[in-house]
């Protein structure tokens, strides 16, 4: 048969379709471990398998050729044999794995390698050409990635192909993650009442279905001591607001665990621990007055087991703050000084003082300090004086039984016989008949039926 010109052309270019269909139809094929994830859980020495596999795109195979990476801090190995593709083929066979060591990229690897024997031996996939059971030695992610492969076919020519390695989960904890705020060394600084926000990132666990559960813990000591460290459990929000009245001025120190709810694999945040420099915003006690008594009074004690000192709730200048008092008795008007008195009074704004521990016949200074819980003071506006006497007591002799025949002698002998002046003028004006300290015969009427004749007591007060 003689072609024409044109039906020559027809047949080259059918020739070229043909070509080309079958080099599109030409197919890579895969070499893979199966499975891709192993999620291991069980204590360590657990063992597990990997199945080395080529899909069904591999055709006329004779050879394979495997470096699978090998983390041995994680995993070892325990066993291989070659796989049922090859096993089943009826062909003489060959079968190799070792360790070997890749000095340029610096990794172990396994070399897992298999040959049927034979002019014409080839098998196609899809099939299991090696099986290899590991067990573990190390918690972690351990990457099985292939990091080279050879596949041919009976001519010894390579067959166009890929491959997908594998990775195994040893009682992996959740991912990392990291502390966001407070940031590291951070200045805080707070009202009572007011809070602080903790804050990180979120997590997650190479589990399925299993969930992350959060523990903070917060301390003013970076040792985490249990009798200084509060804990805050089972929390599932990556936010937590802390009041801070309970904190201290100083360094706080926090941390968070994130916990798996199914196998409680724990990962701890970044850093581990943080900390943030905490000081309270807060402002002495406002001003305040002293109510009683009067300064400058002079004060009888006849009939008197206590007196009562009282003076202005002093109020907190800071939200949620608490002041409590002391009381401040002293001969000179400087404080804080040597006291003769000094009685905490708590939070009562007032306090009732026991006659007997009262000093007698000197004027003497009173005043109240009001503290803050942070340690912050204010002193009342003023600072009173006092005197205390017995009217009667011209002698201050003090005590219970204070008036007695002495005091009517000195009487006589300073209205009639040019005796000395009582130290306190007014405790001779015992029957108050005038608020000028005037004594005269009717005060000393007074005092003889008050101490002879069962008179009334010199009690009174101007």
């Amino acid at each position: 048969m003689r072609f024409t010109h044109s039906s020559y052309q027809t047949f080259l270019a059918s020739l070229v379709c043909f070509v080309l269909f079958f080099t599109v139809q030409t197919y890579s094929a895969e070499i893979y471990l199966d499975p891709g994830v192993s999620n291991l859980t069980a204590p360590i020495g657990e063992e597990f398998q990997l199945e080395l596999k080529v899909d069904a795109n591999t055709l006329g195979l004779r050879l394979f050729q495997v470096f699978i990476k090998f983390e041995s801090s994680k995993l070892d190995t325990v066993s291989s044999a070659l796989g049922s593709l090859f096993v089943s083929s009826g062909n003489s066979t060959f079968y190799n794995m070792k360790m070997v060591f890749d000095s340029t990229s610096g990794d172990s690897m396994l070399k897992v390698e298999g040959l049927l024997l034979g002019a014409s031996s080839v098998v196609d996939g899809p099939g299991t050409v090696a099986v290899i059971t590991l067990k573990t030695t190390g918690v972690g992610i351990a990457d099985l990635s292939i990091l080279n492969h050879t596949l041919t076919d009976v001519n010894n020519d390579t067959i166009p192909s890929t491959s997908v390695g594998a990775v195994a989960y040893i009682n992996t904890p959740p991912a990392v993650f990291n502390l966001l705020s407070p940031t590291i060394g951070e200045v805080i600084s707070k009202f009572p009442g007011e809070l602080v926000q903790f804050v990180w990132e979120s997590t997650n666990s190479v589990y399925a279905g299993e969930n992350i559960l959060y523990d903070l813990e917060y301390s003013a000591d970076n040792s985490f001591p249990p009798s200084n460290t509060v804990t805050v459990t089972g929390l599932t929000d990556t936010t937590y607001s802390v009041l801070v009245d309970n904190f201290a001025n100083g360094a706080i120190f926090w941390r968070v665990h994130a916990i798996g709810d199914i196998y409680s694999f724990v990962r701890n945040s970044s850093p581990y621990p943080n900390f943030f420099d905490f000081s309270f915003s807060t402002q002495e006690p406002d001003p305040f007055d002293i109510i009683s008594p009067n300064d400058g009074r002079l004060e009888n004690l006849i009939g008197d087991i206590n007196i009562l000192f009282d003076w202005e709730d002093a109020l907190p200048a800071s939200p949620a703050d608490t002041i409590e008092y002391t009381f401040y008795m002293g001969v000179n008007p400087t404080f804080p000084s040597v006291s003769l008195l000094e009685i905490p009074t708590g939070t009562n704004s007032q306090v009732s003082v026991v006659v007997s521990s009262l000093p007698y016949c000197q004027q003497v200074y009173w005043t109240v300090e009001a503290k803050n819980q942070h340690g912050l003071t204010r002193w009342a506006n003023s600072v009173n004086s006092i005197t205390f006497m017995r009217r009667g007591d011209v002698d201050c002799s003090g005590g219970l039984n204070a008036i007695d025949i002495s005091d009517i002698v000195f009487f006589v002998s300073f209205m009639f016989g040019g005796g000395s002046s009582p130290t306190i003028l007014e405790s001779g004006n015992v029957d108050c008949s005038t608020s000028v300290p005037i004594i005269d015969i009717s005060d000393l009427v007074f005092i003889v039926n008050y101490s002879f004749g069962g008179g009334a007591s010199p009690d009174c007060d101007l």
